[in-house]
């Protein structure tokens, strides 16, 4: 008998757990004429109890939902925070580079054609330290293209002076490339007087391998000399 109670339960189970009031005495009805008033008494409490696992099983099925959105939302304001200290970051770079720009006078900071030129004339460095310079500025070394480039250049330059500018044989000795470009310079124009013996480049003592423009003949011609030699150099940012 108990059964056929509780078979009886979850067939209508459903129907007792959306239904009405109105519903419910319907349901009532049915009972009374299925197993009449002791079914009825014996089903109730176990409507009830489902019912009540529904409400428990949809509570928990929304609290769920909302740990899952609370949890998104917290990845994407995690991603959020990071892209923002990185763009303040860059941003601070940013500004330091145009701090560094700004700083140079109209004295150093030349245009020739479509390119500006810092001609670095008041410190020395070496070859390696002068291009780190160039590059906190946002450019390179001087890479000399042309002749009429060259020509400009050399115009605007302190003949008492020597400058480093980009060429260099670091990787193998005789193979001037562009550091700029890392291929064969495209431009080089050797001092043509013969030093001990020696025409430019010569390597002297095997150390020679940076390029730099110095004064000879009232003009301002390239030699390769020690990369550790303390000159003035030229960036073009």
């Amino acid at each position: 008998m108990i059964f056929v109670v509780l078979l009886t339960a979850l067939a209508i189970a459903p129907g007792y757990i959306e239904s009405t009031s109105s519903s419910s005495c319907q349901t009532s009805m049915e009972l009374d004429n299925s197993c009449g008033s002791y079914c009825y008494k014996v089903v109730k409490p176990i409507l009830g109890h489902i019912n009540k696992l529904h409400n428990q099983v949809s509570s928990s099925q929304e609290r769920l939902n909302a740990e899952e959105m609370e949890a998104k939302y917290f990845d994407v304001t995690t991603r959020l925070r990071s892209l923002e200290a990185k763009q303040a970051v860059f941003e601070q770079k940013l500004l330091a580079t145009e701090q560094k720009i700004a700083d140079l006078t109209d004295k150093s900071s030349v245009q020739i054609g479509d390119k500006q030129y810092y001609i670095e004339d008041r410190h020395k460095m070496n070859w390696f330290a002068s291009k780190y310079r160039c590059q906190e500025l946002g450019g390179h070394l001087a890479s000399i293209q042309n002749e009429a480039e060259y020509n400009a250049l050399i115009g605007k330059l302190d003949r008492n002076h020597e400058y480093w500018i980009d060429i260099n044989d670091l990787a193998e000795e005789g193979l001037f490339l562009s550091d700029t470009t890392g291929r064969r310079a495209p431009y080089i124009s050797w001092d043509p007087t013969e030093w001990n013996g020696h025409f430019q480049p010569d390597n002297r003592d095997n150390v020679e391998h940076c390029v730099h423009l110095f004064h000879r003949n009232r003009s301002l011609k390239m030699n390769d000399a020690d990369c550790k030699f303390q000159l003035n150099f030229i960036c073009e940012v």
